[in-house]
């Protein structure tokens, strides 16, 4: 209990402490006297194996790694919760952290709702104080809601989702509903236990004590529906066996294990996890006649459900399921792999209750190959039980009832007859959907529909007696078929022929249609439920009428028909069809490199995401993508070769492959910089050239290429022996400064990963052999060690922006490091100066010769800069962007009022914003700080005390924070940036409030109550 911190770090904890930080008065009045330091998170993606407690799931030892292979970027809003992903799953994933979208959309996706009538005159009024409960109340669950109406019922809609808006009075077109109350389930509430009884509680402040019926409205509310009529002790199907009912993967094992057919299968968040199912089925081992299914676990309709001939193919239809937002709102959190079921497929429409069950309605779907998806759905026909395959279809699908305990309610079965004998696609525990659109078909067909046939069995019982047990020849009045409307075209400008729609109404079958598209918007081909164009009904006591009928709308809908025209565009949404869509290549889009790319979403421009190494050598890469951050990638292409001429042959190929006009190539992230110029060169567009890359990854060579150039550098040599570092200690003479300092860290690495003080020669000695020969945090191999002059004074950062050789400062920072926990140059945070504040302008100017000497001319820049002896001298430079997840974004847009991410899109895809900004950071428009919490003590985490938290919150200048530990995770005390507690970002216009808020997160960080050990 409390704060037990491990006897070590009790006993150093004086001492571990950080100095007080004086005002400096050569800077801002809240820049501090940092003591003498090197070097922070400049090339700080963090790398889980940067300590023990973070490095099991990498699996490094010191094979050479040809480059850095992966980083670890927690992300801006809570990164410690990500996922981890391997490699695969990274190289072909194209969404990262997409958020649920808050208002659950129409089946169709496409706005065909309206908002219901105040009042709906036509209902009768409630006969008593009863009511029934229709869970999500859209698509058919508004039949079901008006069907409960016109029987005079009270209607409560609960919606299974928070936050839902309006969305629960729409109503699909025709519709009138007066719900006597509409309720919210918070489903983000962690105690879901508590949730449900919030919404009980809910109900009966509300009066809504005497519930005859829970029913479920649409797919989603499912779960809901469960739980709720369990709950009111109302007919249900029990939560027990929910998860099955609405999770495909669980759903097929289910039926598996009760002993009935059903589908081979994996759920997978993993690509391993696909690998290994691939790799024990029969079907891999003949690619000729391979085919698998990939699709998304939950969803709605064809919705991302791809086809897919060979094991690339299934990689592909991986990276674009996973993690995206599908089109019932939901993120994709699995991908489902299964057999192909080749053959016709139908539908199943049951009603249950008390374990009997009965069909309602057999369907026939009209699958086909359409616009290169590969099962779209161009209409469905109503059968009989007495036709050809009827019987079989329906003896299979009890039994799936049965294994599923869908033992009341409404059951919506699609199954495919494979190779002469019945399996089951999915089955809904809910009514048919596609809003009811349905329902007036049936009507015609057989004189009753699934949604009155629910509301029926749940509130007069003993009509479900009167219900035939399944609908036969004598039952059938007519015959029907819904034509679902495609569009062949892809354009702008959408013209709708009324002479075509008036053909269509003239129809001896029609019963109604609905058009999906709006004239003279844009338009896409079909290729699932969300892109239908609209939808016709028909239904006729002769079946040829409608089969003709049927085929003369299919005629229609096809190019030249007459029903759909349009201005062509390409793929791209370009009206010339010869000229590509301009698109920005984004090389290792890891940490403010993911924050560029999701700029360049959010200028609709499409982006390339291209890895630039093979990076297999590491068995995991963790929060790739900023948490909070949504990030869609139009393409990604990833490295299949270890020799780095033929992975850039191989991706110019494959970009070369696309439609795309490629406009600029940026480095996300340190390691994205040699593939970046190389691309970039390679493709003609502004570069910094191949030439120079070296000097500005090896930070030995650019030290050497800036001294040449006549630019003060750092004294140092890059050296593979001891005999080297004692030859070049003798001959600089910096052993003759006192104090004794020199600096021994990686050529290439991340952070302050390996960079050591030494105060004698011996502690030289014993840093160069620590280092020498081994592997470092980046998985780089250490061939060399750089030993070099001590900086003595304090540091800052010039962000950059060039074009064209022209340099655009865009932001100066003074770094806050002191020692700590016995290192010397422990990050604690920065702070924003203008060109005003001094010696802003003298590094600005030193780092502009900087950036000329290393031939930086286009693209972003990120430089340390120390002041040493009077004069700025280069620690490093980066050619990309200030690291750090962009944490500093918040910070650099209050107080400059742009950022460098920004800028960069800009610098090449907007010039005239470009020029907008100021060439140097001369104008303030308010006041901010950067601050990493540090750690004084070790010990495995209980929680972070919230009373802090609480208090940081309630800052003035509080913007936002992240803790990046977790309950039950070992705790190191702070010695680089691996091993920080969290961080945050604070703005004010008063600089006072910044600077008391900031210095006051150094007092939490040193209490001993702030980190709470088990």
């Amino acid at each position: 209990m409390g704060n037990k911190q491990s006897a070590a770090a009790a006993e150093g904890n004086a001492e571990n402490l950080p100095p007080p930080a004086p005002v400096n008065s050569t800077s801002s009045p809240a820049a501090k006297d940092f003591s003498p330091l090197k070097k922070t998170m400049t090339f700080d993606d963090r790398s889980t194996s940067a300590f023990s407690n973070r490095a099991e799931g990498f699996g490094l030892n010191n094979t050479a790694l040809k480059r850095a292979s992966t980083f670890n970027a927690y992300g801006v809003q809570g990164g410690s919760d990500a996922k981890r992903f391997a490699y695969h799953d990274v190289m072909y994933r194209q969404h990262f952290n997409m958020q649920p979208m808050k208002k659950m959309p129409s089946l169709h996706g496409m706005g065909v709702l309206k908002a219901a009538a105040s009042a709906a005159s036509e209902l009768p009024p409630p006969d008593d104080d009863s009511c029934v409960i229709v869970v999500d109340t859209f698509s058919t669950g508004a039949v079901v809601a008006h069907e409960a109406m016109k029987r005079g019922h009270r209607v409560v809609c609960v919606v299974s989702f928070k936050d839902s808006g309006a969305i629960a009075d729409m109503v699909p077109a025709g519709l009138e509903l007066n719900f006597v109350a509409t309720l919210g389930f918070d489903d983000t509430l962690e105690d879901q236990d508590q949730a449900l009884d919030n919404l009980v509680a809910d109900l009966e402040k509300g009066g809504f004590t005497n519930v005859l019926a829970v029913m479920p409205g649409a797919e989603t509310g499912v779960k809901l529906c469960d739980r709720l009529s369990e709950k009111l002790g109302v007919r249900t199907n029990g939560s027990a066996g929910t998860e099955a009912r609405r999770n495909k993967y669980d759903m097929g094992e289910k039926v598996r294990a009760a002993g009935v057919r059903a589908v081979m299968q994996v759920q997978a968040t993993t690509w391993g996890e696909i690998q290994t199912f691939l790799d024990n089925w029969e079907l891999t081992k003949t690619p000729e006649i391979f085919e698998a299914i990939v699709k998304p676990v939950e969803s709605a309709g064809s919705d991302d459900v791809t086809l897919c001939k060979s094991v690339d193919e299934v990689k592909a239809a991986f990276g674009n399921i996973m993690g995206k937002r599908n089109g019932l709102g939901q993120i994709n959190e699995a991908v489902l792999v299964q057999e192909y079921l080749s053959g016709v497929e139908y539908v199943v429409d049951t009603m249950s209750c008390d374990g009997e069950h009965k069909v309602c309605t057999l369907w026939e779907y009209d699958r086909q190959p359409t616009n290169g998806a590969g099962f779209v759905l161009h209409g469905q026909r109503c059968m009989t039980a007495d036709e050809p395959l009827a019987q079989e279809l329906i003896v299979y699908l009890k039994k799936v009832l049965d294994a599923l305990e869908i033992r009341n309610g409404p059951g919506h079965a699609e199954v495919k007859m494979c190779r002469g004998t019945p399996c089951l696609v999915e089955v809904g525990a809910r009514c048919h959907g596609a809003e009811g659109f349905w329902c007036d078909v049936i009507d015609k067909c057989i004189g009753y529909n699934q949604a009155n046939v629910l509301v029926d069995t749940y509130l007069n019982p003993e009509s479900f007696a009167a219900l035939p047990a399944e609908a036969g020849a004598t039952e059938r009045k007519g015959y029907g078929h819904i034509k679902f409307l495609l569009s062949y075209i892809r354009g702008k400008n959408l013209r709708i022929s009324q002479a075509a729609l008036d053909e269509i109404c003239a129809m001896p079958s029609y019963l109604g249609h609905e058009i999906l598209v709006k004239e003279g918007a844009d338009v896409v081909p079909t290729i699932d439920c969300f892109t239908w164009a609209g939808s016709v009904k028909l239904a006729h006591e002769d079946q040829a009428v409608v089969d003709a009928d049927y085929a003369r709308i299919h005629e229609l809908e096809m190019i030249g028909g007459g029903l759909f025209e349009c201005d062509a565009t390409d793929e791209a949404g370009t009206t010339d069809a010869a000229t590509p869509s301009d698109a920005v290549v984004v090389v290792d889009p890891f940490s403010t490199g993911a924050m560029v790319a999701a700029y360049a979403n959010n200028y609709g421009v499409p982006v390339i995401c291209v890895y630039s190494a093979k990076l297999e050598a590491l068995k995991e890469v963790e929060n790739l993508v900023p948490q909070g951050l949504e990030l869609h990638f139009d393409h990604v292409i990833g490295q299949e070769s270890d020799d780095a001429e033929e992975a850039v042959a191989q991706t110019l190929a494959k970009i070369g492959s696309l439609p795309l006009n490629v406009i600029a190539v940026l480095a996300g992230a340190e390691t994205g910089v040699g593939m970046a110029d190389k691309l970039s060169d390679a493709l003609s567009v502004r570069t910094n050239g191949a030439d120079s890359t070296e000097p500005r990854r090896n930070k030995y060579l650019m030290g050497e290429k800036v001294r040449a150039a006549g630019v003060r550098a750092v004294a140092q040599r890059e050296c593979g022996s001891w005999e080297d570092v004692v030859s070049f200690l003798e001959e600089s003479g910096l052993e003759a400064h006192e104090p004794y300092r020199i600096i021994c860290k990686p050529t290439e690495s991340a952070g302050s990963d390996g960079v050591t003080l030494c105060k004698s020669r011996e502690d030289v000695e014993a840093a160069f052999k620590k280092l020498n020969k081994s592997t470092n945090q980046l998985g780089m191999w250490n061939e060399e060690v750089l030993v070099q002059e001590f900086l003595d004074g304090e540091e800052f950062v010039v962000d950059t922006v060039s074009r064209d050789g022209e340099h655009t400062t865009v932001a100066c920072w003074h770094y806050d490091k002191r020692p700590a926990n016995g290192q010397f140059n422990v990050y604690y945070g920065q702070h924003a100066l203008t060109v005003d504040q001094d010696p802003a302008q003298e590094c600005i100017a030193y780092i502009h010769k900087v950036l000329d000497a290393l031939e930086i001319r286009n693209g972003p820049s990120h430089a340390e800069v120390k002041m040493c002896r009077g004069e700025p001298c280069l620690v490093e430079v980066g050619a990309r962007c200030h690291g750090a997840e962009g944490a500093w974004i918040d910070c650099a847009d209050f107080i400059y009022g742009y950022n460098q991410a920004q800028v960069t899109l800009d610098a090449y895809i907007n010039p005239d914003a470009y020029a907008t900004v100021p060439k140097l950071p001369t104008t303030r428009k308010g006041h901010g700080a950067l601050a990493f919490m540090v750690s004084y003590s070790s010990g495995v985490l209980k929680n972070v005390n919230e009373k802090y938290l609480e208090e940081i919150r309630g800052f003035k200048s509080f913007v936002a924070m992240e803790i990046f530990l977790k309950p039950g995770q070992k705790v190191s005390p702070t010695v680089d940036c691996f091993t920080f507690v969290g961080n945050m970002r604070l703005t004010h216009n008063d600089e006072a409030v910044v600077t008391a808020d900031y210095e006051r997160v150094r007092e939490i960080e040193s209490s001993d109550d702030f980190l709470i050990y088990e």
